[in-house]
């Protein structure tokens, strides 16, 4: 009998629907797979423990180092992917202390060596419990036992395979082939996997054998919307036109990068065409908001949830003292459906309770959290499925439609790389942030191969744009409103333009129109003149950074530590929890650092953002400052967080010099931790030197540099 292995479930689903008249071999998911082929010794702990011994090993650690929460609620939400991360490192064979930080700053270093420690105080846990992780599997056996059974062995791989499970592979001796195809995404990780450099199909066995090329995408229908729900519309325009065109209902997927978008779809599927795969999620069970709202009101002391609870719950609730107590509330207050799906959770708490934990609060919250993954088979009927994006690998629909195409959703990765950057990562053969969202890029151009007709949607307004990914698929059609206010086609072939008014009125002109026009007249025609502004890539934690100096300092600390205090507290008060992390990692010391060397400077009165204009020949210069000291003369300061110069930085500084009359115009390097003094001699004669170079016409630039990260340059070097 020969054995199948399956990227994912939907994959393996799909395969039998396609052989559901013949015998068919054993079929397994490469997750269920590799955790029988190996042989242990001793039992792997569940992850409901895994999180408890995950925090009781965070004792006399400084968390707070990491960007992580030292109380156990926040802990929660934060553990997943602190152990993506180990495991990571685990998979790919990388120890944390071998992790090269050579070149980095010395709080990285220490980070990484907390992280050490917190994994060895959780294997002696483990030890201690006769238990063992993932972490710890070192040169596993294989289950030769298990595989004798197969005459052949077939792996239909749609990702990434980690250096353990290649090593793993390896350990089989019976006759086994590996399905693979290589686009241009993920031909990177291809070469590290299996060295192969060609795009293709290929069959690998001992050796890689190409077997075909890759199909051509088909022709690809792109439409912007100015809100997200307005993309319902487009979603059921698009099935009623595949349909009519001859595809079949079962035929169509629908692709959520963002499960949320769920919602809305759900609320205007009147006649219930649609198959949600991903179920109806349990937080919205009668059960679930019940044992929330109790929960808060105890232990959060959010009290006004008890008016979500009607009065003969709030009784059985109220009752509650432990773990056995909680265990017979819920099955006073669950539904028989409720009480179906969660069963086989209750019978695992319980398990754990007697074997390790007193905690009611505590294992009430990890009880929630367990809860809220549950989902309930939608069994409405629909025949067009709609599915998140790594659901959908490895299966083929002849229509396919993807909503929410953005820059924040598309690619959209995990947080293993938190603790560490893409450079270290590199350096230590860790993937990188680019390999994975490479690889998200590979999912979607397989799922497009696969298909007949594609139809992708995204939001356009002033703070969202299609994701770049968009502009790398060669067979896009724009509808023509995007065209008409983002990459024009004549853009495409012609190079020489005739601006559309003189190019001497700006009012006016700032030091980056004028560093764009420098650098690249196109660049200034696209953005000034046009308005197309480039596509958002994230909230750049610098400005939140000036802000938090900004905030600090209008509330006159009285000592450089409280003005330290007042950054930190602010950054942490505004960040998301990926730049909480980021913060701890990479800013907390310095900024204390820059507090202690600035709290001087705040002894005068300073604004902060100020903007103010002046007149230097036909032109009108401005120049926003982000610290005006007053005192004579005046001193202006701009504060860095980029890690390195340029002479866009220079421009800058002319700009201050002359509208503000002064020469002490001042850099704080925040990366360096000191403030330098930048020379703006004859600042008027060096910008009017500056202004006689300016173009009098519209050409791109025949430097290819600036062009390397221009987010135009796909409409105006036809780039793909």
């Amino acid at each position: 009998m020969k054995l199948l292995v399956f990227t994912t479930h939907r994959q393996l689903r799909h395969f039998v629907a396609k052989h559901n008249n013949t015998f068919l071999p054993k079929l397994l998911t490469i997750g269920e797979f590799f955790d029988r082929i190996i042989e242990i010794d001793t039992p792997i702990v569940d992850e409901d423990r895994r999180k408890l011994f995950l925090y009781e090993a965070t004792k006399n650690l400084s968390l707070q180092r990491l960007g992580l929460s030292s109380e156990w609620w926040g802990f929660l939400s934060q553990v997943d992917a602190l152990y993506a991360f180990l495991l990571e490192t685990k998979q790919e064979g990388v120890e944390i202390v071998d992790i090269d930080t050579s070149d980095t700053y010395a709080e990285y270093a220490e980070h990484l060596q907390i992280l050490q420690q917190l994994k060895r105080n959780y294997q002696k846990i483990l030890q201690a419990h006769n238990l063992t992780d993932k972490l710890f599997i070192k040169d596993p056996a294989i289950n030769h036992a298990y595989l004798e059974q197969f005459s052949a062995i077939e792996l239909f791989v749609e990702g990434y395979l980690t250096k353990f499970e290649r090593e793993l592979l390896q350990k089989i001796e019976m006759p086994l082939k590996i399905h693979f195809s290589v686009t241009r995404f993920n031909k990177p990780l291809a070469a590290k996997m299996f060295g192969i450099a060609r795009e293709g199909v290929y069959a690998i066995q001992k050796e890689p054998t190409f077997i075909r090329d890759l199909p051509p995408l088909p022709q690809i229908e792109s439409a912007h919307f100015h809100t997200r729900i307005d993309q319902v519309d487009f979603v059921f325009a698009k099935i009623e036109e595949f349909v009519q065109s001859g595809i079949k209902p079962e035929n169509i997927a629908v692709i959520l990068p963002d499960k949320a978008f769920k919602e809305y779809l759900e609320a205007f599927d009147r006649l219930n065409n649609l198959n949600f795969s991903m179920g109806d999620s349990f937080i919205y069970s009668r059960l679930y908001r019940i044992l929330e709202a109790y929960y808060k009101a105890c232990y959060e002391k959010q009290e006004q949830g008890l008016s979500k609870i009607d009065e003969k719950s709030l009784e059985v609730l109220q009752k509650v003292q432990d773990w056995a107590g909680f265990k017979e509330a819920i099955e006073a207050l669950a539904s028989p459906k409720e009480m179906d799906l969660i069963q086989e959770e209750l019978f695992r708490f319980s398990k754990l309770v007697a074997e390790h934990e007193r905690d009611l609060q505590r294992l009430w919250h990890l009880f929630l959290q367990r809860l809220s993954q549950l989902s309930f088979d939608d069994i409405r009927g629909g025949k067009i499925t709609v599915m998140e994006t790594l659901e959908s690998r490895g299966v083929g629909f002849e229509g396919v439609i993807v909503v929410d195409f953005n820059e924040e959703y598309v690619p959209k990765i995990g947080t293993e790389d938190l603790f560490i950057d893409s450079r270290v990562r590199k350096r230590s053969n860790l993937p990188t942030r680019s390999d994975k969202e490479a690889l998200q890029k590979h999912f979607y151009y397989m799922l497009f191969s696969r298909a007949k007709r594609v139809a992708i949607s995204y939001v356009k307004n002033d703070e969202q744009d299609a994701s770049r990914f968009l502009h790398e698929l060669s067979s896009v059609q724009q509808d023509g409103s995007y065209y008409q206010d983002a990459l024009l086609p004549p853009f495409i072939k012609p190079q020489r333009f005739e601006p559309k008014e003189d190019l001497k009125i700006f009012d006016p002109l700032t030091p980056t129109k004028l560093w764009a026009l420098l650098q690249c007249p196109m660049q200034y025609f696209l953005r000034y003149q046009l308005g197309i502004t480039p596509p958002e890539q994230g909230r750049f934690l610098g400005t939140l950074i000036h802000s938090a100096i900004q905030q600090a300092a209008k509330r006159q600390p009285k000592t450089y530590q409280e003005y330290a205090k007042a950054i930190i507290d602010y950054l942490h008060t505004h960040a998301t929890r990926e730049e909480r992390l980021q913060i701890a990692a990479q800013w907390e010391s310095k900024l204390y650092s820059f507090a202690k060397k600035d709290f001087a400077n705040l002894s005068y009165s300073v604004s902060h953002e100020v903007t103010q204009s002046k007149r230097l020949g036909s032109f009108i210069l401005q120049a926003r400052a982000d610290r005006v000291v007053h005192k004579e003369p005046v001193m202006i300061v701009d504060f860095k967080t980029s890690k390195s110069a340029s002479d866009k930085d220079y421009v800058q500084a002319l700009f201050y010099a002359y509208i503000w009359d002064s020469e002490e115009i001042y850099i704080w390097d925040l990366h360096k931790g000191s403030m330098k003094k930048v020379d703006t001699k004859n600042p008027k004669e060096q910008l009017l030197e500056l202004l006689k170079s300016l173009p009098k016409e519209i050409i791109r630039s025949q430097d290819e540099k600036p062009c390397y990260f221009c987010a135009y340059r796909f409409g105006c070097k036809g780039e793909v």
